[in-house]
């Protein structure tokens, strides 16, 4: 193993001595990821097959992902075991709890109705290795405004950081003005009446109001409250027109934006000749769960950026009008703003990274060097901004592959080969 070694470059760039004046930040924090209008999340409940075989191609073909609520004790029978839910989940879908037997809960005992989420929870994390942070209520038990639903919401805040109940449209933005409302999410149900301009509407209706639209499917295919797999295409379709406007996540992740977005605040720590050295917290206590990225819109400094890190990564930024927009996580890490060039390369060790670019800084060509002879390798070129992607496929002659570097623009890239990444810097 060879001895971890930095080697860093800057650029010589000269800051004016105001720019070290600035000691607030000018910001925002987008109402929706990526600064979307608004949110959805398609919803799925009960396990049932056509959910799994049918409906998830049409999703990840569109890379929507999307929450499925199971019935733990139905799994087994209805999908022929967890095999579906552990891919769904790898997959990037969310997996989530509808109880173990799916009881009208209301009409339970305190004892029975812990039992219930704790069990369904238990079996997903046996399964699956996933913790469940959120639920759905079995036939809307516990979504409503007596006092025996409010008794299921209590035991249900013991172990999620949200439900979804049944009925309603859209959730307005204004929906979480307290805690108990996260457990109270609105959902329409939808069936073989629902056209795809229904879905149309429904969606329209969310984008104008800024809000966020859970809608719940049971069956796709088959199963009981049945979408043909042709209608379920179609109201995909309608998402996948407005994707523009509509944030398109799971239950989970949308539901931690907006309350991670109403308790979190950007600070600068500190500034020296080289970055702004930036915090972004919330007071959401654990940060294994509250892990969603914040869009940020910050205010352009004067002088040029290099780049934008967390936690010592690179994360892609993009300049609109005088803003800099960014996502980042709560409690991540320290954000790096940086203010000049900085290189660095981090040899691991010598079966993870052993190649090398020289030299580097580069003008007229990437010169790779230390590969294996005769190997194809899949290289992988992307702007820090994010701007430029670039992906070549080449077999290393004299243990070397050499890319022209003509298209790219004098900045900052980042290259991946074999799950190794380095900056180079063109110039």
């Amino acid at each position: 193993m060879s001895i971890p070694k930095l080697i860093t470059y800057a650029l010589g760039t000269l800051l004016p001595l105001a720019s070290f004046s600035q000691t607030t930040l000018n910001y925002t924090i987008a109402n929706w990821f990526d600064n979307k209008k608004a949110a959805t999340s398609l919803t799925f409940d009960d396990a049932i097959s056509g959910q799994f075989t049918d409906a998830i191609p049409i999703l990840d073909a569109n890379d929507f992902k999307s929450t499925f609520f199971l019935i733990s004790q139905s799994v087994p029978g209805q999908l022929g075991g967890w095999a579906p839910v552990v891919k769904a989940l790898r997959g990037g879908h969310e997996i989530a709890n509808h109880t173990v037997t799916h009881p009208t809960l209301a009409e339970l005992t305190n004892a029975e109705v812990d039992a219930e989420f704790k069990g369904c929870n238990d079996a997903i994390f046996s399964n699956v290795k996933v913790k469940a942070v959120t639920m759905a209520y079995p036939n809307g038990s516990g979504g409503g405004s007596t006092a025996e639903d409010q008794r299921v919401r209590n035991i249900a805040k013991k172990y999620f950081i949200g439900a979804r109940a049944a009925g309603g449209d859209n959730n307005p933005y204004s929906f979480g003005d307290s805690e108990e409302n996260y457990f109270l999410i609105r959902s329409p149900m939808i069936n073989d009446g629902t056209t795809a301009s229904d879905m149309a509407n429904m969606l329209n209706n969310t984008i104008s109001s800024g809000g966020w639209f859970c809608p719940t499917y049971h069956g796709v295919v088959n199963g009981w409250i049945i979408v043909s797999k042709e209608l379920f295409q179609a109201h995909i379709d309608e998402f996948v027109k407005r994707k523009g406007d509509l944030w398109v996540s799971t239950f989970g992740n949308v539901l931690k934006y907006h309350r991670e977005r109403k308790s979190a605040k950007l600070t600068k720590v500190s500034e020296d000749p080289k970055a702004w050295v930036l915090s972004l917290s919330d007071t959401l206590r654990d940060n294994a769960v509250w892990s969603q990225p914040l869009t940020l819109n910050l205010d352009k400094p004067s002088w040029p950026i290099f780049y934008i890190s967390q936690n010592g990564k690179d994360i892609p930024y993009k300049t609109v009008s005088n803003k800099i927009v960014f996502n980042a996580v709560p409690d991540g890490g320290e954000i790096k703003i940086g203010k000049e060039a900085v290189l660095a390369v981090e040899d691991k060790n010598e079966t993870e990274a052993n190649w090398s670019i020289i030299p580097n800084p580069i003008s007229e060509s990437i010169n790779i060097f230390n590969l294996k002879e005769g190997n194809q390798y899949k290289i992988e070129i992307v702007s820090v901004n994010g701007s430029f992607r670039k992906t070549v496929e080449e077999t290393a002659k004299n243990s070397q592959i050499a890319i022209v570097a003509k298209e790219f623009q004098k900045g900052i890239y980042i290259i991946t080969i074999n799950g190794v990444s380095k900056k180079i810097v063109v110039q």
